[in-house]
């Protein structure tokens, strides 16, 4: 029981990192865009 929810702790976790990457790479490219 304990490693299900780890396991899906862990997958959480990744994609809360990757949607957190996103939001800043899609920021940065408005910011790129703004300033170009």
């Amino acid at each position: 029981m304990a490693v299900k929810i780890i396991a899906f702790f862990k997958s959480w976790m990744n994609e809360a990192k990757t949607k957190r990457m996103r939001k800043k790479l899609h920021s940065s490219r408005i910011l790129n865009i703004q300033l170009g």
